[in-house]
């Protein structure tokens, strides 16, 4: 079945999609801190 297998895949790409958007949101968060800490050095 056609239906079925197109159906998989747009499961996975859901998955791959939610695990990209949980990396990204780390990524912004470190990169936060990052720019927060050059930030207070910059005042210091």
């Amino acid at each position: 079945m056609m239906n079925d297998s197109v159906n998989q895949r747009f499961d996975a790409m859901g998955r791959e999609f939610a695990d990209l958007r949980e990396r990204m949101a780390r990524l912004e968060g470190v990169m936060e801190g990052f720019v927060a800490g050059r930030r207070d050095r910059g005042v210091a």
